[in-house]
């Protein structure tokens, strides 16, 4: 089913494959009980998360935990047991501040351009380098002069007029057995993401949708052919592998692609595919 929002194309998708047959119920980290800390001795680059509730809850990649000593944004998926403490992979999406720690929201998905900026297009730079660098890009849509926090700058654009055309998003309704979703812009695709069960897509539309307008500056309406969509697809669904690792990163061309998956299944949780040569990536290529 295909949808335009704007100048987005949205295509809901049904991959049987990705559903989760196990008995296990996945949530998002948002939505479930959690306590997130600095670890024993603070580092940038982890933080310390322990599931109090009795889901199994995913920290998917780009969600943004405001907050602590400073912001910082999921760098990978993990997947979190009833009970378990485990340590999470972040990044720092604020600069100059580290202290006057408080207790801060979660944000289900950056800008789409800081999620690429983390996993790069073949770049040997430092991760965290360049999603600062793409942090920074983003200064010029906020409407606070002087916040170099990402969660602030996000707030500040959901308050500006130039969300206002967007706002049918919040009355989107998905049909009930999509568990993917597929996102064009300028007439070529964007991202194609699943998960393991129509909740879960559900719980992370209005975000993925966000993360993908966050990044407009050409808000001209031009269709994606569903041919390119297509070709896209093929590419994309062909690079999951079961037998690789539980979280599978791997880059094919301009496309990167990773999935997530509990260990000792088959179907993964998660898969999101990001295709580099977007128009609104390419301009803020780093």
């Amino acid at each position: 089913m295909r949808t335009q929002v704007g100048s987005l194309d949205i295509w809901e998708l049904e991959n049987e494959y990705f559903l989760q047959s196990s008995v296990n119920q996945f949530a998002p980290l948002e939505s479930g009980k959690y306590l997130i800390e600095e670890l024993h001795e603070p580092q940038v680059e982890r933080v310390s998360i322990t599931n109090t509730g009795n889901d199994f809850l995913v920290a998917f990649e780009g969600l943004i935990i405001d907050g602590l000593q400073q912001a910082r944004m999921v760098a990978v998926d993990q997947i979190i047991e009833p009970g378990e403490q485990v340590t999470l992979d972040v990044v720092c999406v604020e600069q100059g501040r580290w202290g006057d720690e408080f207790s801060g929201d979660i944000v289900p998905r950056a800008p789409i351009s800081v999620l690429a900026a983390l996993r790069g297009n073949n770049e040997t730079s430092h991760p965290q380098s360049r999603v600062w660098t793409s942090v920074k890009a983003h200064q010029t849509r906020t409407q606070s002069l002087h916040t170099t926090s990402l969660p602030r700058m996000m707030e500040s654009y959901r308050e500006s007029r130039t969300w206002i055309p967007y706002r049918e998003i919040e009355n989107f309704s998905l049909y009930p057995k999509s568990n993917g979703i597929a996102v064009s812009v300028q007439g070529e695709p964007l991202i194609v993401e699943f998960f393991s069960s129509p909740e879960l897509l559900r719980s992370q539309f209005r975000g993925i949708v966000e993360s993908v307008l966050w990044d407009l500056e050409d808000f001209a309406i031009s269709k994606t052919s569903n041919r390119n969509l297509i070709d896209f697809l093929d590419e994309t669904s062909n690079l999951y592998d079961f037998q690789k690792s539980h979280i599978y990163t791997t880059q094919k061309d301009s496309v990167s692609f990773r999935s997530a998956r509990f260990p000792h299944q088959r179907n993964p949780v998660h898969v999101l595919a990001i295709n580099h040569s977007n128009p609104i990536l390419v301009k803020g290529d780093i």
